[in-house]
């Protein structure tokens, strides 16, 4: 073990952490009578992803866990019985957890999140230029098909981290061409929301991005043609038929 863990077997843990979330949830609900706000009902529950040495337990009980289920589901079963006891509590309060890299591979036996836990899936190693019926997409999509049933099981919700932003190409390219068939796929499989990432590159054609993401998450049926054409006309004035005509050249280049 490089830098310790979290032992998920240990009940003194568990008991320490269910009483320490149990006390953040009182005081916000102590805060939100006193002060009129909004009361927030959903809570992180995450491992970050740097080290699989670093997070799990070597324990004989959590080693065997995680042999029979994975990280994933050594990860959900934990998150499971907290979300049990809460909800004995706090009915309404609903706890997220990333499932990012290793974490986004399902459990390989039958742990299945509680209708309590969001199950946000993050979009990785997934090509957004392209839709996601390219071959480099199938493992992400297969990914968002298997949690997509696990979460259906006990209605829990399936929330996406989506990425929008290029890091892999040099050149100005947007991700408008493969958005519309990941939206249509989040709404076929159920998803329920999303964190959407976007970071201002210079690569990115930032502002058309944002512009063709809004109207699909209004409508993934929505015509993108339409919207890139009336973006670049509006946006760029007398250069928008030639900004279009380079967006066209390039995304002909990448198939």
């Amino acid at each position: 073990i490089k830098k310790g863990h979290y032992c998920f077997s240990n009940e003194e843990f568990f008991n320490a952490l269910l009483n320490r979330i149990l006390g953040y949830i009182k005081e916000d609900v102590e805060l939100a009578e006193k002060t009129g706000v909004e009361l927030p009902y959903y809570y992180s529950l995450s491992l970050d992803d740097l080290d699989a040495d670093y997070f799990f337990c070597q324990c004989p009980k959590c080693k065997k866990i995680l042999e029979e289920s994975g990280h994933s589901g050594y990860v959900i079963r934990f998150i499971n019985r907290i979300a049990r006891e809460v909800k004995k509590v706090y009915p309404w309060a609903k706890f997220e957890t990333l499932a990012y890299v290793i974490f986004a591979i399902p459990p390989k036996d039958d742990t299945v999140p509680e209708d309590n836990v969001v199950i946000r899936l993050a979009c990785d190693r997934s090509d957004m230029t392209h839709g996601y019926v390219e071959p480099a997409n199938r493992p992400y999509l297969d990914k968002l098909r298997t949690w997509s049933e696990l979460c259906s099981k006990k209605g829990a919700e399936l929330q996406i981290w989506q990425y929008m932003f290029n890091l892999q190409m040099n050149y100005p390219m947007p991700l408008v061409y493969g958005l519309p068939s990941f939206m249509k796929a989040y709404r076929d499989y159920g998803v329920k929301g999303f964190f959407i990432e976007i970071e201002k590159e210079p690569s990115d054609f930032h502002e058309l991005n944002v512009y063709v993401l809004t109207h699909l998450m209004e409508d993934p049926d929505c015509d993108v043609e339409w919207l890139i054409t009336d973006f670049c006309d509006r946006y760029y004035g007398k250069a928008g038929p030639y900004v279009k005509q380079y967006l066209e050249l390039k995304i002909m280049a990448e198939v």
